[in-house]
């Protein structure tokens, strides 16, 4: 009896020591818990507990065919669009931040469609929207308009974060920054979250109001604007994306080449080898030694540089993860006038507690990185939005200021979300007490990194115009290489020299002093200029080898190109495994002891027998 039970406790010791390396080494990355089995494509909705319209907040609801809507919802490439209606409410004693006065109840407004929107947040149970209306209104006192965005601002943990950055693009003169307004969302009578209704980015009145360029403008002065380009746009027309000499990608968002043919837009070739020309020459007098071009224009009459400055600024500031890396990056040209940069767009996942290595340098922008870097007129403009830019900051961050006004306003409707999407994904904790305390930390969380990132700046201010710095490769008192960075970037492949042939010896990796004791580790940014210098080791001798001259080898030969280091033992060596197998030996030596006893149980009690 006694050893059946022991045979059975070995045999499920076994099981679990079988299994549980394989929860222990898994790769958690998935953040908030998951719905189990969820399918992204599958419409779940989240469960309302209070009612929205006790929220403080105007509720939007929507009314569209379910069919419609499922089939909204299944469209990846947001291609669907589906007619309803759309019906606001506001509470009493709500006002409105731009300073309108609103009706309680906008009745049924006609839908031309709704379709999906975004890339990341579209594959989550909250998801975003376009709206375009039948016809023009306006919606909560932003102006009168069709088209309209509901934000899901599913990664951000406060739903704040986009509009903080529409006040502080409206208080530093950014023209056209959207606006926005916390709402409540019902769909066909099912509650859907807390979300943002925003103008979106297009030319037109009450958003960007330039001149509009037409199909047959091909010649001066139409053919000159207006214009609203993004970077990295993606579409692959070859009429509406262009890449610089400096490799920056641009698309031209308006006028949308890729809707047309010649024969339907007659200006089209004209217009795109317009603008590609005109930023091309921009870029050519970024670069030239006097900041102008060959028909003497300095580059700040082609481009505004103060919006520049102040645009830099925010996306800096927040360290937000898709600046000038994504079709959000926008700039506009006026007609007969200049590249101007905005509208600001997109920083859910701005103003988070990213790890930096550098106080600046942690956006990249080629025009606007050399122009920080070389430009004194450049440089004077953005010292001096600094000092506007951080009183605009403590008013945001101070007791009472901005940041308590907005989380006062949806205070109610962020619980609402918090605890309905909690109970979605099948979290243990949904009490409304528990979302009260999270909303609170969230808030504190954004405060402290705002004024923490703000002090920061001021007290490295003095840094702001070192952008590159050098990278010199040694080998004893030799230059092998010595090369521009930009600090804050990580040395890459053919960064490295190509290294001596040194018969005798191996090189075992990059060190940053002289005496070879501090290995340089590859994976870390250049904050300063630095010096790298080559350590090799003397291979041992084998039998029948000359050892030649290997002391005295000056490595004057060259050879192939040689990685930062070629031995794992070597702290400059190569990059370690992504995974942590250092406490997998002791359950592989447990698991073949187990699996000893019971053969032993198994072959004493064969031989009872």
């Amino acid at each position: 009896m006694n050893r059946s039970i022991l045979k059975i406790f070995l045999a499920t010791l076994l099981v679990f020591l079988v299994l549980t390396p394989s929860f222990a080494f898994s790769d958690d990355n998935e953040g908030k818990a998951q719905i189990k089995d969820y399918d992204p494509q599958d419409p779940m909705v989240p469960e309302m507990v209070e009612p929205c319209g006790e929220n403080g907040i105007p509720v939007i609801y929507l009314t569209i065919d379910p069919d419609d809507f499922e089939e909204v919802w299944q469209s990846g490439e947001h291609t669907y669009r589906a007619p309803g209606q759309i019906r606001i409410t506001v509470p009493e004693g709500y006002t409105s931040e731009y300073g309108a006065d609103l009706v309680p109840d906008t009745g049924d407004l006609d839908l031309e469609y709704i379709r999906g929107r975004g890339n990341s947040t579209w594959k989550g149970a909250k998801r975003p929207f376009r709206l375009k209306l039948d016809k023009k209104a306006d919606l909560l006192g932003m102006g009168t308009n069709k088209h309209w965005v509901l934000l899901a601002n599913a990664f951000d943990s406060t739903l704040l974060r986009n509009r903080i950055i529409g006040c502080i693009g409206k208080s530093m003169g950014l023209d056209y920054t959207p606006k926005a307004v916390p709402v409540d969302l019902i769909v066909n009578d099912t509650y859907r979250g807390s979300y943002t209704l925003c103008e979106n980015v297009r030319i037109d009145n009450n958003r960007i109001d330039i001149d509009e360029i037409k199909p047959g403008n091909d010649s001066e002065p139409e053919i000159t604007g207006g214009y609203l380009l993004e970077m990295y746009p993606g579409s692959g027309d070859k009429y509406s994306e262009f890449t610089t000499d400096r490799n920056v990608e641009l698309g031209v968002h308006t006028p949308d080449f890729t809707e047309y043919k010649e024969a339907q837009y007659p200006g089209r070739d004209a217009q795109s080898r317009y603008i590609s020309g005109y930023i091309q020459n921009l870029e050519n007098a970024i670069y030239a030694e006097d900041f102008k071009d060959p028909d003497g224009d300095r580059y700040s009459d082609l481009m505004d540089i103060e919006s520049a400055a102040k645009y830099w600024w925010v996306q800096e500031f927040t360290l937000n993860g898709d600046a000038f890396g994504t079709s959000s990056t926008y700039m506009y040209k006026e007609r007969s006038g200049k590249l101007y940069w905005g509208p600001l767009w997109d920083f859910d996942l701005a103003l988070s507690q990213t790890e930096t290595e550098t106080v600046f340098n942690n956006t990249e922008m080629p025009w606007l990185d050399h122009m920080r870097a070389y430009d004194p007129e450049h440089q004077k403009i953005l010292r001096e939005e600094w000092d506007r830019f951080d009183q605009i900051l403590k008013d945001i961050t101070k007791k009472g200021g901005i940041l308590d006004t907005y989380a006062e306003e949806i205070r109610s409707s962020w619980k609402n979300d918090n605890v309905a999407y909690k109970k979605l994904y099948e979290e243990e904790d949904t009490s409304y007490e528990t979302a009260e305390a999270e909303f609170n930390e969230q808030i504190e969380i954004l405060r402290k990194f705002i004024d923490s990132r703000r002090i920061a700046i001021e007290k490295n201010i003095g840094d702001l115009y070192k952008v590159f710095g050098k990278v010199t490769f040694r080998d004893g008192k030799k230059i092998l290489k010595t090369i521009e960075v930009r600090f804050g970037s990580v040395l890459d492949d053919p960064d490295y020299p190509e290294l001596p042939d040194r018969k005798g010896f191996r090189f075992k990796g990059w060190y940053t002093d002289e005496g070879l004791t501090k290995a340089f580790d590859f994976r870390s940014a250049i904050t300063e200029d630095t010096d790298l210098y080559a350590k090799w080791e003397k291979e041992e001798d084998k039998p029948g080898e000359d050892d030649g001259n290997k002391d005295d080898d000056t490595g004057d030969g060259a050879s192939e190109t040689q990685p930062p280091a070629t031995d794992s033992d070597s702290p400059g060596g190569e990059a370690p495994a992504t995974g942590d197998d250092t406490n997998l030996t002791p359950w592989i030596i447990l698991m073949l002891c187990s699996a000893l006893i019971l053969a032993l149980i198994g072959f004493r009690r064969k031989r009872s027998r």
